[in-house]
């Protein structure tokens, strides 16, 4: 599990949440407006203590103080991709050649992430 750095879209200030609450809304501590924690792009790691953070692609460039050490760094322009975690029992896929849609157990398409299969449909992975 990351924390998910974001800005306040009405004061700017840098924010962080747990990405368990992403698409939740709650309070800016600061201004106290309505703020939703988006879904980020990429995870990367403090330089100091390692913790783990990510981010969108709008953020690089950053600066933002560790929350773990208090160490303040840049956010940098690349890290993991961020891929969320799956809170469904199944997911849906669309074969890119013949747009049928495919429901996987969420083990199964754990098992194949970053593998081809074949469409059931065309036979084309």
């Amino acid at each position: 599990m990351s924390e998910v750095i974001f800005k306040c879209p009405s004061c700017s200030k840098n924010l962080c949440a747990g990405d368990a609450r992403i698409d939740d809304s709650f309070n800016c501590p600061t201004c106290q407006n309505k703020v939703t924690l988006p879904e980020p792009d990429f995870i990367f790691n403090c330089p100091s203590c390692n913790s783990e953070f990510s981010s969108q692609k709008s953020m690089v460039g950053e600066t933002f103080d560790c929350p773990s050490c208090e160490h303040g760094f840049t956010i940098p322009s690349s890290g993991k991709l961020f891929i969320r975690p799956l809170k469904q029992k199944t997911i849906s896929i669309t074969c890119p050649s013949c747009s049928v849609e495919l429901e996987l157990e969420n083990s199964y398409y754990k098992e194949m992430e970053g593998k081809t299969i074949d469409c059931p449909e065309c036979a084309r992975t």
